[in-house]
């Protein structure tokens, strides 16, 4: 959440988690008390552990700057000449992360990433069971899709005496078992 600081005007926002980019990978960085303080102060973005600026960028530097909220996570890219500047941050909350998003998009784009559980995959036995229990909405009856003078009595006794049936109906009953909800691992 945001806050007022008395002596100037500022806002603050407390931060969980702060990662820099150095090379290909997220290297976190963290003195051990985990205290973490993100300012918006004076025209500048900082981020404070124990008194010490860990990142100070220029509010005014709108079009090399942006940023990408997903979550509680908000991913801050700035480009100053050749070199580029990239880290993320962690907030404590979904809420805090969308209070300083807010805020930070007066002064450079933040693209604002779908929600996590909205991206969750849905296990294959609780989409089956979905999909069985759903019933069509407005949809017209759909047509047998054997026609009527199909023979399929006659099909069907010479599916019984070919000697390969009762390995297709195991193969079949195999399968079948598969989306079984409770044995399913997903």
């Amino acid at each position: 959440m945001a806050s007022e600081n008395n002596q100037s005007p500022a806002l603050a926002w407390q931060v969980k988690r702060y990662s820099r980019r150095e090379g290909a990978s997220w290297v976190p960085v963290d003195d051990g008390t985990g205290s973490f303080t993100l300012l918006a102060k004076a025209g500048q973005l900082m981020l404070i552990q124990s008194g010490i600026v860990l990142e100070s960028l220029p509010l005014s530097n709108h079009d090399q700057m942006h940023g990408i909220m997903k979550g509680d996570t908000l991913l801050v890219a700035a480009r100053r000449q050749a070199a580029a500047r990239k880290f993320k941050i962690r907030f404590s909350s979904i809420q805090i992360s969308e209070d300083c998003v807010k805020y930070l998009q007066d002064f450079f784009p933040v693209k604002v990433m779908t929600k996590p559980e909205d991206n969750v995959p849905i296990p294959l036995g609780q989409m089956y069971q979905h999909l069985m229990q759903a019933k069509p909405v407005d949809c017209l009856p759909s047509p047998d899709p054997i026609p009527a003078s199909f023979p399929l009595e006659e099909t069907l006794h010479m599916c019984i005496l070919d000697p390969s049936f009762p390995e297709l109906v195991g193969r079949v009953a195999s399968i079948l078992s598969n989306f079984d909800i409770g044995k399913e691992n997903n």
